[in-house]
């Protein structure tokens, strides 16, 4: 919900306002069902059945809901119109006495955060993968390496994350044990500070990451709304696969020494 008004803000319509079809395909829309329901209320009151008035009522409501659909359908492509629904229907009066509701049938106990929450780099994928999927054919094309780059910043920051659980866990423990040799207690201290090193490194590596993927999403937001340019999407592509290949021998580096040990 939050990035659909993030979307909206930006401007972001997928083809600005309503194009010259998409209010004809209103108007007869609103034609259809307004002759519909005259011939309606007419076709109740005949007696006997009046025919060509149950034909009218047929004709102008197939009009009306299949014009209606297409309209639908057109705003949709310019405009997240369900999530806008859900938003305003769990953000207004119904969806806070629906929680509430809800609150009374269930315990305060919190759900895990891997059943709440989805890491932020899959969510900037998803988003950045729907817009460059809306984006018109020739620009799709230009920047037809914009997938792949994304997909591998993905990675790189799932892998960057779990290490950095891993060695988060790993320094979640430490200290000197009774009276060690002054050898051993060297050592330890010394693999201590490398691991601290490398935790802060790979926190720094998953930033970047994320903030690549961000800024790819963003500008992709900016081209939808007519203020970016693809040379500048370009531009950002190059960063994101020099950080890729960083992020990459950063990771070939720990198996080489992985292996040596």
């Amino acid at each position: 919900i939050d990035r659909s008004r993030e979307e909206r803000s930006f401007g972001l319509g997928h083809g600005g306002g309503p194009s010259a079809f998409e209010r004809f395909l209103r108007w007869i829309s609103g034609v259809g069902l307004g002759i519909g329901v005259f011939a309606l209320a007419g076709y109740a009151a005949s007696d006997p059945p009046n025919i060509p008035l149950a034909i009218t009522l047929m004709w102008s409501m197939t009009a009306g809901v299949a014009s209606g659909i297409g309209a639908l359908v057109m705003l949709q492509r310019r405009r997240d119109v369900d999530a806008e629904f859900w938003g305003r229907l769990w953000t207004g009066r119904v969806g806070r006495w629906l929680f509430g509701v809800a609150r009374m049938f269930t315990g305060t106990k919190a759900l895990p955060a891997s059943l709440t929450h989805r890491p932020t780099e899959l969510a900037l994928g998803m988003a950045a993968e729907q817009l460059y999927e809306t984006l018109p054919k020739e620009t799709r094309r230009q920047l037809r390496d914009l997938p792949d780059v994304v997909h591998r910043l993905e990675q790189d920051a799932q892998r960057m994350r779990a290490r950095l659980e891993e060695l988060q866990e790993a320094l979640s423990d430490v200290g000197h044990h009774g009276n060690p040799d002054p050898a051993i207690a060297a050592r330890h201290d010394r693999i201590v500070a490398d691991l601290s090193a490398e935790r802060d490194l790979v926190q720094q590596r998953l930033k970047d990451a994320v903030a690549a993927l961000e800024t790819i999403r963003l500008n992709l937001l900016r081209l939808h709304a007519g203020t970016g340019s693809v040379r500048s999407l370009t531009t950002d592509l190059g960063l994101a696969r020099e950080l890729a290949r960083d992020i990459d021998a950063h990771v070939d580096g720990l198996r080489e020494v992985e292996d040596a040990l």
